[in-house]
C-alpha cells in the first residue's frame, strides 16, 4: 500500500491538512500568519499571538488543522494543557487499561493497568476540599460545585496517566488542574504591599508529599523487600526505607515505574 493510499484511508481531514503544509514554502511566516489568526479567533483559549504561534508550530509538527489540535490542547492561565480525555485516548491506544470502579459526585476510582502494573487509583471530593483545592475564598469553587462528578475524573486520569505512562503528558497538566493551580487557596503570608502575582502559589504534583503518596501507591505492597533493594543498590543507607529516597531518585523511579515493579516481583 502506498503512503498515498495511506493517508487516503486515514479520513478526508488529514488528508486536506496534510496536503496543506506540504505546500508550504516559508513554515515561519506560515507560523506567524496562522498564530496571528489562532490568537484572533480565541481559540485554544489564546490571549497573546506568542500563544497562537506555539499552537501554530504544534500543528504544522502534527500536521492538523487547528480545530483536530483543539481536541487535543488548550490554553489555560498562559499554559498549555492537554484535555483529561485526551490523555485517557492516548493511555487506551497506547495499550494500557482502566476499568471504572466507582465514578458520582463524591469519588471516581479506577483500577489502572499496564504491562503487569495494576494500581487503583481514587480520588475524593472530601480530600479535595481539605487540601482546599476544590475550595475558593468564599466556599466551593463553581466548577467543583457544578461539575464533581467531571472534575474528579480528570483527577484520576491525569494521576493515573502520569503514574503509568509519564511519557504521554511529559509535564502537560490538563485544564482543570491549571485552573486550580491559578488559584490556590491554601494559607499563604504575604505583606500589603506585594503585588497579587507574587502572592500567587502554584501547588505542583511534584511536591514532596505528593512524591511521597506516588512512591507509597507503587511500592507499599512490596515492603520490606523494595527498600532493602535500594539499599544493595547504593540509593539508601542501611535502616532506611524507601521514604528517605531523594527527589530527583523518586522522579525517575516513577518515570519508568514497570522495570522496577518487575525486578521487585521476581525478588523472593
Amino acid at each position: 500500500m502506498t503512503t498515498e493510499n495511506s493517508i487516503v484511508k486515514a479520513g478526508s481531514s488529514e488528508v486536506s491538512s496534510v496536503g496543506f503544509y506540504t505546500k508550504i514554502n516559508d513554515p515561519i511566516q506560515a507560523i506567524q500568519v496562522m498564530g496571528e489568526m489562532i490568537a484572533g479567533s480565541g481559540m485554544f483559549g489564546c490571549t497573546k499571538v506568542e500563544q497562537g504561534m506555539v499552537l501554530a508550530m504544534q500543528c504544522l509538527a502534527e500536521s492538523k488543522a487547528p480545530l483536530e489540535l483543539a481536541k487535543t490542547y488548550h490554553i489555560v492561565e498562559g499554559r498549555l494543557t492537554m484535555r483529561a480525555d485526551a490523555m485517557l485516548g492516548r493511555y487506551l491506544t497506547s495499550g494500557g487499561k482502566v476499568k471504572w470502579l466507582v465514578r458520582n459526585d463524591t469519588e471516581v476510582k479506577g483500577l489502572w493497568i499496564c504491562d503487569d502494573n495494576e494500581v487503583e487509583i481514587g480520588v475524593k471530593i472530601e480530600d479535595m476540599k481539605n487540601n482546599g483545592v476544590a475550595m475558593g475564598k468564599s466556599g466551593m469553587k463553581d466548577n467543583w460545585r457544578k461539575f464533581p462528578k467531571q472534575m474528579l475524573t480528570a483527577r484520576c486520569i491525569s494521576e493515573a496517566v502520569r503514574l503509568l505512562m509519564p511519557q504521554i503528558i511529559a509535564g502537560v497538566y490538563t485544564p482543570e488542574e491549571v485552573q486550580d493551580f491559578a488559584q490556590p487557596e491554601r494559607p499563604v503570608q504575604v505583606r500589603q504591599q506585594v503585588a497579587p502575582q507574587v502572592a500567587t502559589v502554584e501547588i505542583v504534583e511534584d511536591a514532596p508529599q505528593a512524591l511521597a503518596n506516588r512512591l507509597d501507591e507503587l511500592l507499599k505492597k512490596f515492603e520490606p523487600r523494595a527498600s532493602e533493594y535500594f539499599i544493595s543498590k547504593g540509593y539508601l543507607e542501611k535502616g532506611k526505607t524507601y521514604h528517605d529516597l531523594d527527589a530527583m531518585t523518586a522522579q525517575r523511579i516513577l518515570a519508568s515505574p514497570a522495570k522496577l515493579i518487575g525486578i521487585l516481583e521476581g525478588i523472593k
